[in-house]
């Protein structure tokens, strides 16, 4: 077997497990001393690997959510949005809330790290086992951004575990990138009991804390997943099925930002897996766009 021939046969198998028959264990995610530690390794390096990773012919995944996407379009756009309203829960904006953690914009990578870990500002720090600070690499070109640690992500104190972190895993393996070549992030950093809504001075005590994460990665795109990640990210409160399908733009900066449903929805929903396809291939065409410039 060929070169070419093994990576394409790896990444049908990444994009085949993203549709309901099996799971790929993700990859343990990099240790913010991995972070410091790579930190050096420049963005042109990360697109090679990308580059080499994503080559391979059509898989399962892809022509699933062809499928998938072709039966959406054909139910009426009235069912849809019902649908979304109905799992992905809409929440009010970050209110303008005095926070002492706004000096988080001058810290670097251990200090911020250091700050989430020590953060007593709101009472989510009663109840949470560890923080979820993040992980990936430094200089990701892609940004994931979900809502916030659920009981797995409490329990190990990383992003993105269980079934909604494997099927994010395939996500991103789907446009070429492993788990270590992204960074990937909530809006809190805590987790709320019994996954319920962040409130506004949640939100607001933690946004700092994602701003200077953003500000040093300097991903070249963000993909905003699920409402409370768009919703607190842009500062809207439109329907996600609104807010799909459109590039933003990050605030206070030019960095692209596209949303798409969060994994734990597609595992209830698999029919808007086309949709988040799609989503997908829009993040990849920028990430290429970006590559000429």
């Amino acid at each position: 077997m060929t070169k070419k021939e093994a990576q394409a046969k790896q990444r049908q198998q990444y994009l085949h497990l993203m549709g309901i028959e099996q799971w790929l264990l993700r990859d343990v995610p990099l240790s913010i001393e991995e972070i410091t530690q790579h930190s050096q390794v420049n963005k042109s390096e990360l697109k090679r690997t990308t580059d080499q990773h994503s080559q391979g012919s059509e898989s399962e995944f892809t022509r699933t959510a062809a499928k998938q996407t072709a039966v959406g379009e054909s139910e009426s756009q009235q069912s849809n949005l019902q649908q979304a309203t109905a799992i992905e829960t809409d929440v009010k904006s970050p209110s303008s809330i005095i926070n002492p953690n706004l000096n988080a914009k001058t810290f670097d990578w251990p200090e911020l790290q250091t700050a989430v870990q020590n953060c007593t500002v709101c009472d989510l720090s009663e109840s949470r086992t560890r923080t979820v600070f993040g992980a990936g690499h430094p200089q990701a070109r892609l940004m994931v951004i979900g809502a916030a640690p659920g009981d797995d992500e409490d329990r190990q104190g990383q992003p993105f575990m269980g079934k909604a972190g494997q099927l994010l895993t395939e996500m991103l393996a789907a446009i070429g990138f492993k788990r270590d070549q992204v960074f990937i992030s909530n809006i809190l950093k805590c987790r709320p009991l019994a996954n319920r809504e962040p409130s506004a001075v949640e939100l607001a005590c933690c946004a700092p804390f994602l701003a200077r994460q953003i500000s040093l990665v300097q991903p070249q795109v963000i993909l905003a997943i699920g409402t409370v990640a768009a919703h607190s990210l842009l500062q809207s409160s439109e329907n996600i099925s609104r807010l799909r399908g459109v590039q933003h733009s990050c605030p206070g900066s030019d960095i692209p930002v596209y949303v798409s449903y969060h994994p734990s929805h597609l595992l209830r929903a698999p029919k808007n897996k086309g949709k988040a396809w799609q989503d997908l291939k829009q993040v990849l065409h920028i990430l290429k766009q970006q590559e000429t410039h």
